[in-house]
Order: C-alpha cells, then structure tokens, then sequence
C-alpha cells in the first residue's frame, strides 16, 4: 500500500469515527497523527504546489435537539435519511474549514464554517429557507 492509499484509508477512517468523537478520542488522536506523519513524508503535498489542502469528505449526524430546530417536513426527510449530512473538513495550511451539504428530495442545502458547530447552526438556518 502506498502513501496515498494510506492517507486515503486513514481520512475515511478518521471521518467515520468522528461521529462519534467522545467514545473514539484516543483513536482518532493517533490517526490524526498518523495522516500528519504520512502528509510529511510524503511527497504529494509539496510546498511548491499551489493546493496543498487536504480534504476528508464523510458523515455528520445531528442531534435531536439540533432537528427539532428544522422545519417539521425536512425533520422528517432527515431522519428518515439517519440524521446524516455529507461534510467536508478542509486543512489548508493553518486553516480549517468545514462545508456541510444536503442534496436529496428536491433539497440542495450547502453551509460552512471555521468549526463544525458554527458550520451545523448554519446549515439549521438555511433550512428555515428551503422548505418546499
């Protein structure tokens, strides 16, 4: 298995048990470090390259508090879909950005933000405007 694989492995790894970030801490911390480690040894993000973000696409699940913020009828598109949001964490440099979206049943919902809670009480407001 090369670099790459590697990497790619452990971001989809590290997106999965992010889920559930109090239970999986201690793992999460050591492949956190291990795509910090992989990152610099590797070759693919050069300095010299113009992009040199990382991303880590997975899965963001809210709480049922943050639902019962929503509009009734996309509580209930939501949660018939688990509660789960596609995200996106991207480190660029010294900066993090997180980018939320939704794109099912007729909803194209798009938020982000500096941390995940900023990005989810973004992504509560912009469904206050997509009710159908």
């Amino acid at each position: 298995m090369n670099n790459i694989e590697k990497l790619l492995c452990l971001c989809g790894r590290f997106m999965i048990l992010s889920i559930n970030k109090e239970r999986n801490a201690q793992e999460l911390e050591k492949i956190f470090k291990d795509i910090t480690a992989l990152r610099r040894e590797s070759n693919i993000y050069n300095k010299s390259e113009a992009d040199n973000a990382i991303s880590i696409y997975g899965y963001v699940k809210f709480t049922n508090k943050e639902i019962l913020q929503m509009p009734i009828n996309f509580r209930k598109v939501l949660r018939t879909d688990g509660s789960l949001v596609q995200a996106c964490k991207t480190m660029k440099e010294k900066i993090i950005s997180f980018e939320l979206h939704y794109r099912r049943n007729e909803y194209n919902i798009y938020a982000n933000g500096n941390d995940l809670e900023t990005a989810k009480q973004k992504f509560i407001k912009c469904t206050q405007f997509t009710e159908i």
